[in-house]
């Protein structure tokens, strides 16, 4: 049997922006640059997506294909704090019960030991932490968050992780606040027996979280940003996140991708008046199109991203992977 990527995309992830407002000032971040109105999701609103990709994962060819409903897994990250939204820890729950596979990125500054207890009890799959930086003056410049507090949180819930079964790893970003190597970075979380980002503990092993994208050309004074790849039109799928994740802000609004989180340039549809399916179909469009998308041209990030390409990537030939790998020729 040929296994085939099918044409009209469907989604392995889907990203949810549960909130845009942060109680961090990340220097990698160009909040400062938000375009997008504020606001927190609804719960009726969060669990309309679950409930549609609840319906929708069984038609999924990767499904059908791995005779499983492991697809998409849900990631609540976006561009705010996910756990400064008031239900945070419920509606997680409430996607672990529907049997989706939650992941969260947080920066622990409001986890304390009652809400660690509760996140390590809502069914999490994977919590992912922001932490940049080992030492006090570099951590609290890079983030403005408090450095003690912080650690303490993260301490309280390392274990609970552990005993759970629930992943959790440290991410950075190579900010210029950073005075402290890689090697003492690894050092400093070994000792307390918690994982951090390497090339090896990324996610799906290719995170490249502690490198910087431009977020569709909101940021550019990271010189990291411009070591990435730009758009590559002669590709079939020229964007791998387009493609493989469905990205869902506060509101409801799909956007092209979590590029789009800070102006919303490109708005597919709403999760309220538009299924997945055609989602789907709307992406499809956008891939056929002759016309590039402003912020699809302004884009650098890491081409090889695998986080959501990964069960794909591990079937397909390699006359299929060509369609939207970069690295394959």
């Amino acid at each position: 049997m040929t296994i085939t990527l099918p044409d009209t995309p469907e989604p392995t992830e889907v990203e949810i922006e549960l909130t845009n407002a942060c109680n961090a000032v990340c220097t990698a971040c160009p909040r400062n640059n938000l375009e997008a109105p504020k606001g927190v999701m609804k719960a009726e609103v969060f669990r309309r997506i679950v409930d549609q990709y609840a319906d929708y994962r069984c038609e999924l060819a990767i499904n059908r294909l791995r005779g499983s409903e492991d697809f998409p897994f849900i990631t609540l990250a976006g561009l705010g704090e996910p756990l400064l939204h008031r239900q945070a820890i419920d509606l997680i729950g409430y996607a672990a019960r529907r049997r989706f596979r939650t992941m969260v990125f947080t920066n622990v500054s409001r986890l304390d030991r009652d809400k660690a207890g509760q996140l390590a009890d809502s069914g999490v799959s994977d919590v992912y932490v922001s932490f940049w930086g080992i030492e006090k003056a570099e951590y609290e410049a890079a983030m403005h968050l408090n450095f003690e507090r912080s650690l303490r949180n993260l301490e309280y819930f390392a274990p609970l992780a552990k005993d759970r079964g629930i992943k959790l790893l440290v991410t950075w970003v190579q900010v210029p606040q950073l005075r402290s190597t890689s090697e003492e970075i690894k050092a400093f979380w070994k000792e307390r027996g918690i994982h951090v980002d390497t090339d090896d503990d990324a996610p799906e092993n290719r995170s490249a979280s502690n490198s910087v994208w431009n977020r569709g050309g909101a940021l550019q004074t990271i010189p990291q940003a411009a070591l990435h790849s730009p758009v590559n039109r002669k590709k079939e799928f020229w964007c791998s996140q387009l493609y493989f994740a469905d990205t869902y802000c506060w509101n409801g609004d799909s956007v092209v991708c979590s590029q789009d989180y800070f102006r919303k340039e490109v708005v597919l549809g709403n999760i309220l008046e538009m299924s997945p399916r055609e989602l789907g179909r709307a992406k499809a469009e956008l891939f056929r199109s002759k016309t590039q998308k402003p912020i699809c041209a302004r884009c650098l990030k890491p081409r090889d991203y695998s986080i959501a390409t990964h069960p794909w990537d591990a079937v397909l030939p390699v006359d299929q992977l060509r369609r939207y790998r970069y690295d394959v020729v």
